[in-house]
């Protein structure tokens, strides 16, 4: 720390000095350096000094610098809250604000607009601030607007006494429109408060008949969505409103614009949603003047109501069938599904699809009969769709950003049908297979998801003939990625097909089939993607052949560490009972690997993680060969019954000697899971910013590591 203290007050006063020069130049780039200090050297102590510093530069500098401390400010804004005298900071700025040049006058307010969350309640800032809004300078004028609509945000007391001003500047007659239309944004900050609230919304309401411009109106609707969403007391008023203008007003862009909104409510406040709003949007999607793709966003507004786990109205009615024929009495929204799920657009089928399966999720909790017959209309639905893809999926097709899109929709629904049932996995990935190679990849994310195992497993004939095709198209056309890009994905598909114990015949016949036609990087990433799906033995066979190709000594240690863990991993799994000759081999595999990544580490690679990971999985793996060691003393041999003196009564001397030394190895194995427990704990902290799937492995791992050392003490 001392090192890193003395690195920044270094910097510190080379900026100094930077700042205090005659030539403007080196005064300009002394102050645009500031913001990578405070990145390099986040102390308050330094930040405090440094902005001090800046606040003199604003003040004696010229407009130009005034303009390079406001940038700064604007790129440092995470760091302000470590300025700590704020009042004097404060003073230094404010000074500003009394010249007589426009100019500066509005760059200080932009600066104070700027640091509003640490002065939000500077009773000077906020005079000025309305003072600025009365300014015949246009410049000084949107100056005093950014500063509101800062402060509005950060304090009450501001927006409450700000609230009446920019009612009467908005209903005035004398306020230009275009500052008008900049001034509505800051009512959506009125939220402290009800009657604030009810004010500015009835406000902007006026708004909407007096300026039916069409920059006005999408000002207005999107402030009155944010400001509903804020108060949460306006929802189903504004929802209402957004229908109106989608119904009737003929401006696609404010269709567009109203539909977008709605989308924002259903996924910020779907619980204030009525069954009365779902309705609405499903009448209007029956309006002839709709375009195709205001449909699809009213079908997207639905599927994001209905996708929320939080209890949601819907209009959906009791499903009444007399032998599986659907009576016409259902719910609007599963009308709607069963109209759009085999529509021509394509994308409107699979939302409709989508919607299908968050409809019978939420019918899970009122109706079980209404939940399995929804989903198996939604698992038809889905099938259909997939088949009518195929045609879309040839090498020589126009529209593949329409079919990534679709794929994207589909995936979602595709899961939730997996979840609820495992046949619908055996029929999805049938009809994916009898398509085509283009929807691979989602095929590959639903098995890799599913809870159920090896469903691919009867197609697997099918995969190596897949396979083996694309793998004589790599070799024919030199290595294309199309085609190495389908051999990692049917590999995928190979490793969920057959995910059992040991299958060495399976391992052979996939290494022969891959390893001479494919590259070497592709080769990597099947190893990897083998290695995740728990087949350990392909994994160590590709690492060891592509560590023998690299050009690199870090390279060769790096992937000879992963062969080196395949292997230990997969001699684990070969076992249902881990003995001692099995546990001392891993165990000296795992060493093995974390020397190799030691002998790994470069500068630009440290591989820390990956080091102290090894290391915990070693250590923890030898404490389980303690513990089994530790059990071993519990037994007696020859056996307590046996073991009786000539008189009748048991050796008491013995079995306490035994219980003694038993009692002593189980401390001793507590004590080293603890010891794995803090080095998982501190990994997790160290690593805090690893995606969220390591973050609940390196948790799971330290649960298990804190709950044995209590059952053994």
């Amino acid at each position: 720390m001392d090192d890193h203290q003395q690195d920044a007050n270094s910097a510190l006063m080379e900026l100094d000095k930077g700042l205090r020069a005659h030539k403007l130049g080196e005064r300009c780039e002394a102050i645009v350096r500031f913001p990578n200090l405070f990145s390099r050297f986040p102390f308050p102590i330094l930040i405090n000094s440094a902005f001090l510093k800046l606040a003199d530069a604003f003040r004696t500098g010229n407009n130009f610098l005034k303009l390079c401390v406001l940038r700064v400010a604007h790129q440092s804004t995470k760091h302000l809250d470590k300025i700590l005298n704020v009042d004097e900071f404060m003073c230094r700025l404010y000074s500003v604000i009394h010249s007589n040049d426009p100019y500066a006058r509005a760059i200080t307010l932009r600066m104070l607009g700027s640091v509003a969350c640490i002065i939000k309640d500077k009773k000077n800032a906020h005079h000025s601030i309305q003072q600025g809004l009365d300014s015949h300078d246009r410049v000084e004028q949107d100056a005093a607007i950014y500063a509101t609509i800062q402060f509005a945000s950060h304090s009450h007391q501001f927006a409450s006494s700000i609230c009446n001003k920019i009612a009467a500047m908005l209903q005035g007659l004398s306020t230009p429109l275009e500052v008008k239309l900049k001034l509505i944004p800051v009512l959506q900050h009125m939220h402290y408060d009800v009657q604030i609230s009810s004010k500015a919304r009835s406000v902007l309401q006026n708004l909407l008949p007096s300026f039916p411009a069409q920059d006005f109106v999408l000002t207005t609707l999107n402030t009155l969505t944010s400001l509903s969403l804020h108060s949460l007391i306006d929802v189903s008023s504004q929802v209402a409103l957004l229908h109106q203008y989608l119904r009737c007003d003929p401006r696609e862009a404010l269709k567009r614009n109203s539909l977008i909104n709605l989308n924002v409510l259903a996924s910020k406040a779907p619980h204030l949603w009525r069954s009365e709003d779902s309705s609405a949007l499903c009448e209007a999607y029956k309006l002839s003047t709709l375009a195709d793709s205001l449909k699809q966003g009213i079908l997207q507004v639905l599927c994001t109501l209905t996708d929320t786990t939080l209890l949601v109205q819907l209009d959906i009615q009791e499903v009444k069938t007399l032998f599986y024929i659907i009576d016409e009495t259902d719910g609007s929204l599963v009308k709607l599904c069963r109209q759009c799920c085999y529509d021509a657009d394509l994308i409107q089928a699979a939302l409709a699809t989508r919607l299908f399966v968050s409809i019978s999720n939420h019918a899970l909790h009122s109706n079980e009969h209404n939940h399995a017959i929804l989903a198996t209309e939604a698992m038809e639905s889905a099938e259909t769709l997939l088949l009518t893809l195929a045609p879309s999926s040839n090498a020589n097709a126009q529209d593949k950003r329409a079919l990534k899109t679709l794929v994207n929709i589909i995936l979602p629904t595709l899961q939730h049908l997996s979840c609820d049932n495992s046949e619908i996995d055996v029929r999805l990935a049938e009809d994916i297979i009898d398509t085509s190679k283009i929807l691979l990849e989602t095929l590959a994310s639903l098995v890799t998801t599913s809870s159920t195992p090896n469903i691919l497993h009867h197609l697997t004939g099918d995969l190596f003939k897949l396979l083996k095709l694309t793998t004589e198209e790599s070799a024919e056309h030199s290595n294309t990625d199309h085609a190495q890009k389908n051999a990692t994905l049917i590999c995928v598909l190979l490793f969920g097909a057959n995910n059992k114990k040991k299958n060495v015949r399976f391992s052979t016949k996939l290494l022969d089939t891959i390893e001479t036609p494919l590259n070497n990087w592709t080769l990597y990433r099947i190893a990897r993607q083998a290695s995740r799906l728990g087949q350990h033995e392909v994994a160590h066979s590709l690492f060891k052949k592509v560590s023998n190709t690299v050009a690199s000594e870090h390279h060769y240690f790096w992937l000879t560490g992963l062969a080196d863990l395949a292997f230990a991993e997969s001699t684990i799994k070969e076992t249902s009972v881990i003995g001692q000759n099995c546990s001392d081999k891993t165990v000296k595999n795992l060493h093995n690997r974390l020397c190799r990544f030691g002998a790994a580490v470069t500068p630009n690679h440290p591989l820390t993680f990956q080091c102290e990971y090894a290391r915990l999985r070693n250590e923890t793996l030898q404490a389980h060969a303690q513990l089994l060691s530790a059990c071993s003393l519990i037994r007696t041999c020859p056996p307590s019954a046996a073991a009786a003196s000539p008189t009748g009564k048991k050796n008491g001397d013995q079995n306490e000697i035994l219980i003694t030394r038993a009692s002593y190895q189980m401390k001793a194995c507590a004590d080293w899971f603890m010891s794995v427990e803090t080095g998982y704990s501190n990994l997790h902290m160290t690593s805090f910013d690893s995606d969220p799937k390591t973050l609940l492995n390196i948790d799971q791992l330290q649960q298990m590591s804190t709950v044995l050392p209590l059952y053994l003490l």
